[in-house]
């Protein structure tokens, strides 16, 4: 503007662009919208002009609405089953932590069952071994003398 006043353009070409710039743009904003008459009209008329664009934008076609309900119900669904997944793999979570506790219950017995077993076995052998040896010092001692029947049980043991 400063080299249109030193270069000696006319007062009115000034005020042509001033309200051309400034003017036309400040015309259509809601507060030029709420002047009285001739200076308001255009105001009013930009407001609406808007006001029936965005009226526009927004109104869907009814196969726009129907997309819109299914989407939403879909998304209602898979929020539903993302509930449902966490919740199914919270309880199995779980039902696998009590199967370890089980299961370690479990070896722990197995270990301990183990372990009576082996010294059952073992004092078994040393009975064994000490019927034997009690058996030939009878047999030595007392040739003619039986020795008692032994039961079926042990019969595949001691003969």
């Amino acid at each position: 503007m400063g080299d249109l006043v030193d270069s000696g353009a006319p007062w009115w070409v000034l005020v042509v662009l001033l309200l051309l710039g400034v003017g036309v743009p400040a015309a259509g904003t809601e507060r030029a919208a709420d002047l009285p008459g001739i200076l308001g009209t255009f105001g009013r008329w930009w407001q609406g002009r808007r006001a029936r664009r965005r009226a526009e934008l927004v109104e869907m076609s009814e196969s726009e609405l129907i997309a819109n309900e299914e989407i939403k119900r879909l998304k209602e669904f898979y929020t539903r089953l993302a509930a449902d997944c966490r919740e199914t793999a919270r309880e199995a979570s779980e039902r696998a932590d009590k199967q370890d506790e089980l299961i370690e219950e479990l070896r722990e017995d197995v270990q301990t069952l183990q372990g009576r077993i082996t010294a059952s076995e073992r004092r078994f052998y040393i009975l064994l071994g000490y019927h034997r040896r009690v058996a030939d010092s009878h047999l030595q001692h007392a040739p003619g003398v039986p020795l008692p029947v032994v039961p079926e049980e042990l019969v595949e043991f001691l003969g």
